[in-house]
């Protein structure tokens, strides 16, 4: 059937692919063909900021891997692979809204998808910013790149010609930028997306301050500055202002995310 291959590249979710591939031989057939590459597809199409923190997070991917650690062997990358580390993204992703979250916010999520969307999708692209110009990789000042990286990679995915010729060519995230960086905020962050970020980037370190502070064994006295500090954000306005404007579809999420 040589209809098969086209169901499965142009399938909306990760669901799909795999539930195709039951259909018939035909489908089976071309979903053994190449799995890795139709459930990339199919996470880029159904959620571009958790495809990019997946690319962004292989083996293969030198490009963040810090400067200070000695080079690594690179693994071969296999769909069980690329799916177990998409299943220990969302798991943290998780654990990090029961965590930094109030039981009032938690409830309001579970009853607002888009909302929810919109707070998860936040989470993937803080995590793959700390990938891309975490600590070790030598790009904290870069202010260009990290830029670019707001506007969806439009300088990094532009001919090298182009590129080399503009005002970012001093910039090495931009130069050795991979397929995928920026590819997550679309053709951009909003102004709405970037203030969710923002938002949940102060709840993670008024949140997390005090339980690495415990986990340390640094002592009360670390953060107890960390309780008198409310959040300036007022959550449900934050999420219902960005709700049905976000592009970005929305993965398949487990029944138990809250």
């Amino acid at each position: 059937m040589v209809l098969a291959p086209w169901f499965l590249e142009a399938a909306p979710d990760l669901e799909t692919p795999y539930n195709l591939r039951l259909v018939n031989r035909a489908h089976y057939s071309a979903y053994q063909a190449r799995p890795l590459s139709l459930i990339r597809q199919a996470m880029r199409r159904s959620c571009p900021a958790a495809w990019e923190l997946r690319e962004m997070g292989q083996p293969t991917a030198p490009y963040i891997t810090s400067s200070k650690l000695p080079e690594q062997s690179v693994a071969l990358v296999t769909p069980a692979i690329y799916m177990g580390g998409y299943t220990h993204e969302v798991y943290t992703v998780t654990r990090l809204i029961r965590t930094v979250l109030t039981f009032q916010e938690q409830e309001y999520l579970c009853g607002h998808t888009d909302a929810l969307g919109n707070v998860v999708d936040a989470l993937f692209r803080i995590w793959t910013f700390c990938r891309v110009f975490g600590s070790g990789k030598g790009r904290e000042e870069d202010r260009d790149g990290q830029d670019d990286w707001f506007a969806g990679g439009i300088q990094a995915h532009e001919p090298s010609g182009l590129r080399l010729s503009g005002c970012y060519r001093d910039s090495e995230t931009i130069a050795l930028a991979p397929e995928s960086f920026g590819r997550g905020n679309n053709s951009g962050l909003s102004a709405q997306e970037t203030i969710i970020m923002l938002a949940l980037w102060e709840t993670l370190q008024l949140g997390l301050r005090p339980r690495v502070a415990e986990y340390l064994g640094l002592g009360r006295e670390h953060h107890l500055v960390c309780k008198s500090v409310t959040q300036s954000v007022n959550f449900k306005l934050m999420c219902e202002s960005g709700m049905g404007q976000s592009d970005c579809p929305h993965w398949p999420r487990p029944r138990t995310l809250l």
